[in-house]
């Protein structure tokens, strides 16, 4: 028997796109007009362009933090970390219209945590890992171009194009398993057995794992929206494939979100390696024996997810599934 009992509160404070655009001119003095005609001139002629068309960039980005408060039956305590369900970043974005229906662009997203949710657990406080001390790791730096007829596509390191397909939830609630996931470095306990002797070699990852996203240096297409249907394809690596449709509309009071994506993987340069054993190491730390989850680099998956939503009542429902 094991126990356990976690709970993960995250608080973010959100960024929203700011606009790196020319900034007032000041009185300069004399003819106010004519001074401030000048200015704004010589603000246009720095200005990122190619003729007279502009390059559009945008900065913004998220701090979010998780206070994890956990009770395994012999022993309590509380973590302050990021929260890797959604963690601290920053991201540029810049796009540029060439042609009447054309546009062009790139996104650059910088992840910076001062220690993972995920890393944490009873033996360990603090996550150990190369990005543990706020360190800067690339997540994303892609460009796109962009067709209002023919559709979106991406190449560089992206999301492939079942990214998040399991989770489209309309009400923007949180996923049933996040607090695990947040807190998947935890060992389970045996009823009764107090100490590091007592600590499972399973944790609670294992019971619950996450990890769809897979990054990666990839080629992703978009098609506009046909009748509520977007259909996305994506390859890459060594080698991952996807495929996948989302669907979003609303007819009078109902708004339906949903989508369903299947996945190849066979990346050679990734690992076979074990999840669900903890940060620390249970067996090197004369922890009880017990399973861990080996992942293997080959794999095949099914996911999707659907949501609706009557909006004058607020109430909805949310389905999802997995293979």
């Amino acid at each position: 028997m094991t126990k356990h009992f976690t709970i993960a509160a995250a608080a973010g404070l959100m960024m929203g796109g700011i606009a790196l655009t020319p900034a007032q001119a000041a009185d300069l003095g004399g003819d106010c007009c004519a001074d401030l005609e000048e200015r704004v001139a010589e603000l246009e002629a720095t200005t990122v362009r190619k003729g007279n068309r502009k390059v559009s960039v945008k900065l913004s980005g998220q701090v979010n933090k998780v206070l994890i408060i956990w009770d395994d039956g012999d022993d309590t305590d509380a973590y302050i970390t990021d929260n890797t369900e959604s963690s601290t970043r920053f991201r540029f974005t810049g796009s540029a219209k060439f042609k009447p229906g054309w546009s062009a662009g790139f996104l650059i997203e910088i992840e910076v945590e001062s220690g993972r949710s995920i890393n944490v657990d009873q033996v360990s406080d603090d996550d150990n890992t190369e990005n543990a001390d706020g360190q800067l790791e690339g997540r994303k730096m892609a460009l796109y171009l962009k067709s209002d007829r023919l559709g979106t596509l991406w190449m560089g390191r992206y999301s492939p194009a079942t990214d998040d397909i399991k989770l489209l939830n309309i009400a923007g609630t949180p996923n049933r398993d996040a607090s695990l996931e947040t807190g998947a470095g935890f060992f389970n306990r045996l009823t009764g057995v107090a100490g590091t002797g007592g600590l499972v070699n399973l944790t609670l990852g294992a019971l619950m794992p996450g990890g769809d996203t897979r990054r990666g240096n990839v080629i992703r297409y978009d098609t506009p929206s046909l009748a509520g249907f977007v259909f996305s394809a994506s390859w890459g690596e060594d080698d991952i494939a996807d495929v996948a449709v989302r669907y979003k509309k609303e007819w009078n009071s109902i708004r339906v979100v949903g989508g369903i994506g299947y996945s190849w993987d066979t990346d050679e340069d990734e690992d076979t390696n074990n999840v669900g054993c903890g940060v620390a190491g249970a067996q090197a730390n004369g922890f009880a024996a017990g399973p861990c989850r080996a992942t293997e680099t080959d794999f095949e998956r099914l996911a999707g997810s659907i949501s609706m939503m009557h909006t004058p009542t607020g109430l909805y429902a949310y389905f999802r599934c997995a293979s």
